[in-house]
């Protein structure tokens, strides 16, 4: 049985194309400026480019790379499945200096000397609730005399001392703030992702559930000293706010979401904070809740002093489908028309890449409002037309064919797969769910989640990771009637289950490939490169080539020794890929899997690569941050 993929250009077809289009390998960056070289902020710095400008680790020697030194972050035992406060973490950590901050397993923050991975000091928190899986926000005085750290453990904001790992008693209350602001009081209300530092704020987003009733996603500033909220930006507007009248008239009182669940980006000179929103609740059904539903899945240009919108670009229209607004945007300066233009680069769940300016959101690519079809479910408004972006080309797939179904599977399973997909609905990317079900695709958890791309500042290419989760959703009824619901719904309401499309070996029921990096050209919005991230061991040893991995979580980082090193496949792996042509140049082992986005620093003239390996699954529970590096000269 063939299977076809979309080779990788030759090596010597993408060098030209990547020297045609103006490219040139020296650095600037690299050759000693001071940008780009530390790993202070979440992604690397505010605006989330995940660069780095080391290149003592380049890819003339890559190969040579070693594991330097590992931490374990609780001492979790893979035979130990009652231990409590054990999770997935998918931390970036950040480096001041000669220390490198994390967070671990049962609610810890720790700090480690980078060079050897020596702990320094570790907190545990007694807060309940679960704590942030993916990191801190690091501030310190203008002279340097304060330095604190900030994570969250359920409704929990925590301030802690960088130097000691001691609570911080003038933050908050006994150094604990609130993450609940006015409806949010109702319910749990906690944070996945770090905040963002701004001066003397820390802006923060929110994780809000996902169901019927769910509070709105508010964005909030806190005072780094004290605590206290400084303003709050209100993601389901009330009565008298811009987009108010994109939902129902009491839609403030009842829908919510639209949430900040990823991570900010920020324009430290012009003082913007960037939100990429989630989809308002609930998440595939709308009826009650009809209209755009600003600020739903935006990207949201702020005021980061005061809060004020200044402006936003929606990408999705009365989402049904869960496509949120998962990864940063990526603020980038990207050259159109011979000009140098600030521009924001978004990537989405439903696979494109939207590029637009930073001081207006206007798009720098075309982007057409295509119609779409109908919803066939009573009471449901299916927004009429949807955002199409004309370039760059859509990462993944966005519809499926019968002939795309997979071929893995025995003829038995494969007629059944054939039989759920010609009795859904089936009429492209942006078909409502429906209570025969529909097919989704790349689906709800799909395209590219909250790992989101790299930009290379030195060529102007973007390097983002994509892979397709089909999914089917049907609807079916949802508890009892609801007095509040509006007129004519109060007994119906519907929700489907997160079903993915795949066959009894949990693989996707559509052929690869799944996992795949793209290289754009920012100037052009065309590709250079494609590249399958990761593989499935089952199909390997069947002798198939490289499928990409199913569910690609963590980002890629790209370097000026070039490379990109992307881990996220499940297979406790991170690898590092030639930036110029999308070549695997080295494979390097973890204890365990890595769905988290690598840190890149320098301690005393040597580059180290420090990634958080954690897992909580059935077959694999663990946890360590483990750092490569360069073996020492004989």
């Amino acid at each position: 049985m063939p299977l076809r993929l979309p080779l990788v250009r030759s090596i010597g077809v993408a060098v030209a194309v990547f020297l045609a289009a103006g490219h040139t390998v020296a650095s600037p960056a690299a050759k000693g400026k001071g940008r780009y070289r530390t790993w202070s902020v979440y992604n690397g710095g505010p605006e989330a480019l995940k660069y780095s400008a080391l290149d003592q680790i380049n890819r003339q020697n890559v190969h040579r790379l070693e594991v330097a030194w590992t931490y374990r972050t609780g001492g979790i035992q893979p035979t130990d499945p009652s231990d409590t406060g054990v999770s997935e973490r998918q931390g970036n950590p950040l480096i001041v200096g000669k220390t490198l901050y994390g967070v671990g397993q049962r609610n810890t923050v720790f700090a480690l000397e980078a060079a050897t991975g020596k702990p320094i000091w570790t907190h545990r928190s007694s807060a309940w609730g679960t704590p942030s899986r993916r990191g801190l926000a690091y501030w310190q005085s203008t002279d340097g005399g304060e330095r604190r750290l900030f994570f969250t453990v359920g409704s929990h904001l925590i301030a802690l001392d960088a130097s000691t790992g001691k609570i911080i008693p003038s933050f908050g209350k006994d150094g604990v703030a609130t993450l609940y602001v006015d409806r949010d009081q109702l319910f749990l209300v906690g944070a996945a992702s770090p905040g963002i530092v701004f001066e003397d704020l820390l802006i923060m987003g929110s994780v809000v559930g996902e169901r019927f009733r769910a509070p709105p996603g508010n964005i909030r500033a806190y005072d780094v000293r004290t605590g206290k909220l400084r303003w709050v930006f209100r993601t389901v507007p009330r009565p008298g706010d811009f987009g108010h009248r994109t939902w129902a008239p009491d839609s403030w009182k009842r829908n919510g979401g639209a949430n900040v669940w990823g991570t900010f980006s920020l324009d430290v000179k012009r003082g913007m904070v960037f939100a990429p929103t989630g989809s308002p609740t609930y998440n595939f059904y709308g009826a009650d809740r009809p209209g755009r539903n600003l600020f739903a899945n935006c990207v949201l240009a702020i005021d980061a002093r005061t809060g004020k919108r200044i402006w936003h670009f929606q990408v999705v229209h009365h989402d049904l489908w869960a496509y949120d607004l998962a990864a940063s945007p990526v603020l980038a300066t990207v050259r159109r028309k011979r000009k140098q233009v600030d521009a924001v680069i978004q990537t989405t769940k439903h696979g494109f890449v939207f590029v637009l300016d930073r001081l207006t959101g206007k798009p720098l690519f075309p982007v057409k409002e295509r119609r779409v079809p109908r919803s066939d479910v009573p009471g449901e408004r299916a927004f009429p037309t949807q955002p199409f972006p004309q370039r760059p080309a859509p990462l993944v797939r966005q519809g499926m064919k019968l002939e795309d179904l997979t071929e893995f599977p025995d003829p038995k399973e494969r007629k059944a797969l054939r039989e759920t997909f010609l009795s859904a609905r089936n009429q492209g990317l942006f078909t409502p769910p429906s209570m025969k079900g529909t097919i989704s695709l790349p689906g709800h958890h799909g395209g590219t989640l909250w790992g989101g791309g790299a930009f290379d500042p030195e060529t102007g290419i973007f390097y983002v990771v994509a892979h397709e989760q089909p999914s089917v959703l049907k609807l079916e009824p949802f508890g009892e009637p609801d007095p509040d619901y509006p007129k004519g719904l109060q007994d119906l309401r519907l929700m489907a289950p997160w079903t993915f499309f795949q066959d009894s070996a949990k693989l996707p029921a559509i052929k690869p490939p799944w996992g795949r990096m793209t290289a754009i050209d920012m100037k052009t919005g065309r590709k250079l490169w494609v590249t399958p991230v990761g593989e499935e061991k089952s199909l390997i040893a069947r002798g198939l080539p490289t499928t990409g991995h199913r569910y690609l979580r963590g980002g890629p980082v790209v370097t000026a020794g070039g490379l990109v090193f992307m881990a996220g496949t499940h297979d406790r792996s991170l690898r590092a890929f030639d930036k110029r042509t999308g070549q695997l140049l080295w494979t390097g082992r973890l204890p365990f899997d890595a769905v988290a986005i690598p840190a890149i620093y320098e301690v005393d003239g040597k580059q180290f690569i420090a990634i958080t390996a954690m897992a909580d699954q059935s077959q694999q529970r663990g946890d360590a941050v483990v750092a490569f590096a360069l073996p020492q000269k004989p």
